[in-house]
């Protein structure tokens, strides 16, 4: 075997041994997305985008509830229509949480909650359009969970089965980040 076989004999081992270390390596767990719980947010971020003024302003809840069940314009599609038939039912199940200030406007956040169990399904975020509420972002999930996230973001978590987990008893958690740039929320 001259010298060149054995080059091209190596090279091609080298290209070889490389291509499979590369397609190995992709097919582990990504390390690009980072979850944590709702809890562990940086005070910093909080404190930027957390409205300090009342959770009941401009809107109460009161006002927030008869939008819903009231004013068939004010939100629509499935999870509107679940919000309102929880809502004519249960006055207690609308409540908020801070407020959040994303682009120097302030949003409050309505969780919606069952008469049963409790476990928050749906949260709107709220702006004042007009001196009147509009819904500007509707999420519905399992036990959601609502925080401000950096640069003009909310996070919403939601409860999720991991595999080996009980139907009853979700272990893990789904992330959904919503930007808010232009007047609008993009997911």
């Amino acid at each position: 075997m001259g010298k060149t076989q054995r080059m091209s004999r190596a090279v091609v081992a080298s290209v070889v041994a490389l291509i499979c270390v590369t397609a190995v390596s992709a097919c582990g767990p990504s390390m690009g997305l980072r979850i944590e719980s709702h809890d562990v947010l940086s005070t910093s971020t909080q404190k930027k985008q957390v409205d300090e003024s009342p959770v009941n302003k401009p809107f109460s809840q009161q006002q927030i509830r008869r939008a819903f069940v009231t004013d068939p314009d004010f939100a629509s599609g499935r999870i509107a229509n679940q919000i309102v038939k929880t809502l004519s039912e249960c006055s207690e199940c609308l409540v908020f949480t801070s407020p959040v200030r994303l682009n120097e406007k302030k949003f409050q956040i309505a969780m919606i909650r069952t008469a049963d169990t409790g476990e928050f399904f749906a949260a709107a975020v709220i702006a004042s359009v007009g001196g009147k509420p509009e819904v500007v972002l509707l999420v519905s999930g399992a036990n959601i969970k609502v925080s401000p996230g950096k640069s003009d973001t909310i996070v919403i978590q939601e409860r999720v089965l991991k595999p080996g987990d009980r139907t009853c008893c979700p272990t893990g958690w789904a992330v959904q980040i919503y930007r808010y740039r232009n007047g609008q929320f993009e997911a």
